[in-house]
């Protein structure tokens, strides 16, 4: 960080009797609570008190938060960034004072920074900084030199763990020196976090940005466009080094060549050199169907005798193997007929982070209530309460749909067997797959709306049993063309939709490939954004299904939606329906070379079609800044307001900072 970031504060120094007596009596206590109570009028007397004794007060602007301060102490320079902190910390003596001037020299009055009127006995404040810590510096850098070696120190857990709890401790007790607060029920899970303005956001500032930036169009050193390559299967496979440009490709009796732009050039004598093909295409070309349900992929050979499926499922399993798509540990046991089941959360489940550190509805820090049953933390406004309430507080999530009771059986205690299989009783939570409600067992088996015999995904009603099944319908990587548009087609994905519908593994390859296919668009329109709990890309997380114990960061049930023209995807949305209600789109982005082609537009208005034929009533979306206007001006959207973001706070919508959420009302399409 640059010294230069740093500039004087705009105080003139003045020495304060008041002041000073407080410091040297037993009331320095007193005079913290107040300070920690952020009284400005206070703070900055006591400011021009330590600057007429020879500190320096340092300011530097912080984006979107109040300007951070640094108090650098006259002896020995030791600086510090908490004035609550700088009072517990110092040491004040008495010192013997220097001699008086001659009361007759009038010429020369002594400073009021060297003397204290009140007693009898004038007196010198000298202030010596305590040789403590920084306790916040040194948990992060343990736990960062713990997570890059993380696999050196098997032998040292026990060891570690009791030192991190140790550094731990010491950071809370100098983040309660700054100003937070922590309150805890005993064996509950409930806390609340008051938080300074100027530092809620550390945590996140250390991990990365986490507002939702677009990325600048890629230029050479001149200053021009870049041309921007096709984005096919074969582009993905030689960016992982499966494939190399102008690998030989065979099918039957004709001859091909990879080319760098992801394509297929014909070698066979009598063809046109020039002429580039897709597989497909290819397939026909050599006299096939070029269908999807012919596997043109598993018909097509490398020189070394490969297939390109096997080159597809070569892919998959370097991903996997690298650790980059596989799904985390969740609150979601699976129980008879498929049903999901919540658990007890503790924070036994994450010895790293006591709960959630951002509110789960506008992803902002501050005063934070955290909800009994879950790790989700709320702003009060957020949930549309004035005040932390009496007893236990459970988030709108949390609560049977039908009874509206957050009482449930932790199914931990009732498990038979492995692979997290259980019994079910009437207070077992159980959710929808589609909408992700919780309801009680007892409540819909009352209803006769689950069986324990039931074997697939359970749906808690005919509007989300209709969506689930027209998703899971076109989720089959196969292009569906449109009528209006001659040469594209749109495509529909969801990870581990292959799977569920008993396809073999070159099927999922395919998937899997493809959905990198997407993911490569989205981190072309977008800034990468690094989730600070789980270090992780969120839109990997998003694109791939990542799943979490914490709704904010549970990504399951998202599909992905995009253009595809001659085996490019082009245009790429990712959403997620919550039954009938809503829709949500976090992530919407066009390839540079296909922008200002209309190819959003006409992806929205699909979109559209469908989810007004699912019958869904409204979507939402995060914008960024510099795309307010289009989306609102444009595409129909209107700003969100407080009341109905609460409206939607049951919904682990999407948010990133730095956006807008947007919303509009689908027009209702009739039935195909």
């Amino acid at each position: 960080m640059a010294a230069s970031d740093w500039q004087p504060v705009s105080l003139g120094p003045d020495f304060s009797p008041e002041l000073q007596s407080l410091l040297l009596s037993d009331h320095r206590a007193a005079l913290l609570s107040v300070v920690r109570r952020r009284d400005d009028a206070l703070r900055t007397k006591i400011k021009k008190h330590l600057l007429a004794l020879g500190w320096t007060i340092a300011s530097k602007p912080s984006s979107g938060l109040a300007p951070r301060l640094r108090y650098v102490s006259p002896a020995g320079g030791k600086s510090y960034y908490s004035l609550p902190r700088l009072i517990r910390a110092i040491n004040l003596h008495l010192l013997a004072p220097p001699p008086r001037p001659p009361p007759h020299d009038a010429t020369q009055s002594p400073s009021p920074s060297q003397y204290d009127s009140c007693g009898d006995t004038d007196t010198i404040l000298a202030l010596e900084e305590s040789d403590e810590e920084d306790a916040i510096a040194a948990y992060v850098a343990f736990m960062e030199e713990g997570n890059g070696s993380r696999g050196c120190r098997q032998g040292n857990n026990e060891e570690r763990r009791s030192m991190a709890k140790e550094l731990r401790t010491k950071a809370k007790e100098q983040l309660r020196s700054s100003g937070w607060t922590f309150s805890m029920k005993v064996n509950k899970i409930k806390k609340k976090r008051a938080a300074p303005s100027a530092s809620c956001n550390k945590r996140k500032k250390k991990a990365g940005q986490l507002a939702r930036l677009l990325q600048p169009r890629p230029r050479n050193e001149e200053g021009s466009r870049l041309k921007e390559r096709a984005r096919t299967l074969l582009s993905v496979l030689m960016d992982k080094n499966i494939l190399a440009s102008r690998d030989k490709l065979t099918y039957r009796t004709k001859r091909g060549l990879v080319t760098g732009d992801g394509m297929v050039k014909c070698m066979c004598d009598g063809c046109n050199r020039k002429a580039l093909f897709t597989v497909s295409e290819f397939t026909v070309h050599g006299g096939g169907g070029g269908s999807a349900s012919e596997r043109p992929w598993a018909h097509m050979f490398v020189r070394d005798g490969r297939s390109l499926s096997q080159c597809l499922v070569q892919l998959m399993a370097a991903d996997d193997g690298a650790g980059r798509r596989k799904k985390k540990k969740t609150n979601k046991y699976v129980g008879c007929g498929g049903a999901r089941v919540k658990r007890k959360w503790s924070e036994e489940d994450d010895d790293e982070v006591e709960g959630d550190y951002v509110c789960s509805v506008c992803h902002e820090c501050g005063e934070l209530l955290m909800c009994d049953s879950c790790p989700s933390m709320f702003h009060h406004a957020c949930v549309g309460l004035e005040a932390t309430p009496p007893g236990d507080w459970f988030c709108p999530a949390c609560s049977c749909t039908i009874c509206g009771s957050s009482d449930f059986d932790d199914p931990a205690k009732n498990s038979r067997g492995g692979g997290g299989r259980f019994s079910f009783g009437d207070k077992t939570i159980i959710y929808c797959d589609q909408c992700q409600r919780e309801y009680h067992v007892g409540c819909v088996r009352g209803r006769g709306w689950w069986s324990p015999e039931a074997e697939g995904p359970w749906l808690c009603s005919q509007a989300c049993s209709k969506i689930y099944l027209r998703l899971e319908g076109l989720a089959r990587a196969i292009p569906i063309p449109i009528p209006s548009w001659a040469g594209l087609s749109l495509v529909v994905l969801r990870r581990g939709a292959a799977r569920d519908r008993g396809g073999d593994e070159k099927a999922q390859a395919e998937e899997h490939a493809k959905l990198c296919m997407a993911f490569d668009v989205l981190h072309e329109c977008f800034v990468t954004l690094i989730e600070p709990r789980t270090q992780t890309d969120l839109t990997a997380d998003i694109v791939f299904n990542t799943e979490s114990e914490l709704r904010r960061l549970d990504f399951q049930g998202f599909y992905v939606v995009g253009l595809e023209k001659r085996g490019e995807l082009i245009t790429v949305a990712t959403l997620r329906v919550y039954g009938d209600k809503v829709a949500e789109l976090p992530l919407v982005g066009t390839r540079f070379a296909h922008r200002r082609q209309g190819m959003c537009r006409l992806l929205m208005n699909e979109l559209d079609k469908l989810l007004g034929e699912m019958g869904v009533e409204r979507v939402v979306l995060p914008v960024v800044a510099e795309l307010v206007a289009t989306w609102t001006g444009s595409f129909g959207f209107r700003e969100m307001g407080q009341a109905d973001r609460q409206e939607l706070a049951y919904h682990a919508i999407v948010c990133f900072q730095g956006t807008t959420m947007c919303h509009k009302l689908v027009p209702p399409q009739p039935q195909p």
